[in-house]
């Protein structure tokens, strides 16, 4: 019978060993979140910028979405909603562009204000 080997408990817990390391080596590490973090922190996942924008759509066209935003889509167009698909019918050809950047531009200073709790939490 091989002996029982047991190993002392660390003396700082490992997310705090984690934070420490991060803290003290910017730079070096990513965090790779997934959309269970986006929700918690009220930041919309992929799927839900989706349906809100089919539902602005909708709604620009004097229709109603009856809540399934992308089922309308695909009644109204005979495809998949799919995000650039949806952008490109809310606006004309050569407005894509600024309505991208408008879109991008609201999600980053969002996510730059949860950045900074986060910032200042660690």
């Amino acid at each position: 019978m091989q002996p029982t080997v047991t190993y002392p408990r660390p003396m700082i817990e490992p997310l705090v060993q984690a934070a420490f390391g991060i803290q003290s080596s910017p730079g070096v590490y990513a965090l790779l979140l997934g959309s269970g973090v986006s929700r918690a922190s009220s930041i919309k996942t992929g799927w839900e910028v989706l349906e809100d924008l089919c539902e602005k759509l909708a709604a620009a066209q004097g229709e109603k979405t009856r809540r399934n935003p992308t089922e309308w889509y695909r009644r109204k167009f005979g495809v998949e909603a799919d995000y650039s698909a949806v952008l490109a019918a809310m606006v004309k050809p050569e407005e894509l562009a600024a309505l991208r950047r408008k879109l991008a531009l609201k999600v980053f200073q969002r996510t730059a204000s949860y950045d900074a709790v986060i910032s200042r939490y660690l």
